[in-house]
């Protein structure tokens, strides 16, 4: 029998059900679907393929395969994780990123005016995360978990999923995590599609990937454009291959909206390990971060890697947004006021994640406008003189000549008109 391969299909339309009976009796095997929007739309499909089945499921026959792609393997590679001194605190309750890092990104004047991930839900896909640390740190905010990997949602404190769901996360946003990925940091790109989904379909605002594969792959940009209709921010790492071929970022960083480059936050300068391309969107902080939770087992190991970067981004990202601008105007914002530390393009992106400029832009929000004064009181006649000074049982004044009088109560124009009077 012919060798099969694991293999996503990508459909333009959701097919009909008896298109899926006919698959299923021609293939004598059953076929895993994974809906990524609830309406009818793009759908992805799992199969174990021949290559002539693959080639069958692209020929105009099929019209509404969009492509068939190896249900590639997915992986996290972070450069460098070290044993470090913990670093000082943020000062700031619910955050647990460095001060330094806070600082270097202008996180810290985010907070400063308020914008510190209100109403916003991070939706982090990655290895196993150690549960009991993120019930700990997060209480309520942490809404749900759940595994896609077969390894267990419950992992390791030093995990790769630990660290990015943790660091992720402002004061006031919510936490949604999946594993995609296994224990060891790999999976499969069908199992990280469905954790992305299962955590838009439970709130989440903003996906945060540290994880990637080489090349192209229609599955991840028939995802991204999903997740831009619905308004669901998307961030990834732009991965650890270097520079050296000009453009190195794999998927799905290359659909993103924030495809995060590493730089040293000492420095704003860009890390020689981090992938290049035009795909490449911003950078942060992503060279020997460390958490700041009060727990020396999570605190006391230095990272590096775009794994890092792009979650310091996304929690950069949600503060900015805070349940106000949404997806679209946070995003225009974030890369135009970027700053620009001279590194080609290529390598930054827009540049370096700039907190203090968008809390400039955010914090200096118009007064609002002076109500009018009040309408001034009909003037006298130009001939009127005072006679008559007095009040009467209404406590109205009353001024005027002989038969005249000016009225006024309690000095504010409210009765104000002429009348005549005996004196």
């Amino acid at each position: 029998m012919p060798e099969t391969r694991p293999m996503l299909i990508v459909k333009a339309l959701q097919p009909t059900g008896s298109y899926l009976e006919e698959m299923h009796a021609r293939d004598s095997r059953p076929i895993e679907s994974t809906v990524l929007v609830d309406e009818p739309g793009t759908i992805i499909e799992k199969a174990d393929l021949t290559p002539e089945e693959v080639e069958d499921r692209l020929s105009d026959a099929r019209p509404h395969v969009l492509s068939v792609e190896e249900d590639a393997v997915v992986h996290v590679d972070p450069v460098e994780v070290v044993d470090a001194e913990p670093q000082e605190a943020s000062g700031y309750e619910g955050s647990y990123v460095t001060a330094d890092v806070l600082r270097a990104t202008g996180i810290d004047k985010l907070y400063d005016v308020d914008r510190m991930g209100q109403g916003e839900t991070i939706g982090v896909v990655d290895s196993p995360f150690h549960m009991d640390s993120l019930r700990r740190l997060f209480g309520d905010r942490l809404k749900d978990a759940k595994d896609f990997s077969g390894d267990g949602v419950d992992g390791q404190k030093g995990s790769h999923g630990t660290f990015c769901s943790i660091y992720a996360t402002p004061p006031r946003a919510s936490l949604l995590v999946a594993s995609g990925l296994g224990s060891g940091g790999s999976g499969r790109t069908s199992d990280c599609i469905a954790g992305v989904e299962w955590c838009v379909e439970n709130g989440a605002t903003h996906i945060s990937t540290s994880l990637g594969s080489d090349g192209t792959s229609a599955a991840w940009k028939a995802l991204a454009e999903k997740l831009k209709e619905r308004g669901i921010t998307f961030g990834a790492s732009a991965g650890n291959r270097g520079c050296d071929g000009g453009d190195s970022v794999g998927s799905p960083g290359r659909y993103t909206d924030y495809c995060t480059a590493a730089s040293d936050h000492r420095t704003s300068a860009p890390a020689s390990f981090s992938s290049c391309g035009p795909e490449v969107d911003i950078t942060s902080a992503g060279v020997r971060v460390q958490l700041a939770t009060g727990d020396p087992e999570l605190d006391g190991r230095a990272w590096s890697g775009t794994s890092m970067s792009c979650p310091a981004n996304i929690h950069g990202v949600a503060c900015v947004d805070s349940g106000e601008l949404g997806r679209e105007r946070t995003l225009q914002l974030v890369l135009a006021k970027a700053r620009d530390t001279d590194a080609p393009a290529h390598r930054e992106g827009s540049g370096w994640f700039n907190g203090a400029a968008y809390a400039a832009a955010l914090g200096n929000k118009p007064e609002p406008p002076t109500p009018p004064a009040p309408p001034a009181p009909p003037a006298p006649p130009i001939d009127f003189h005072v006679s008559l000074d007095e009040l009467d049982d209404n406590a109205r004044k009353y001024y005027g000549r002989s038969g005249v009088v000016w009225t006024r109560r309690g000095g504010q124009p409210k009765t104000d008109r002429w009348r005549l009077t005996a004196i």
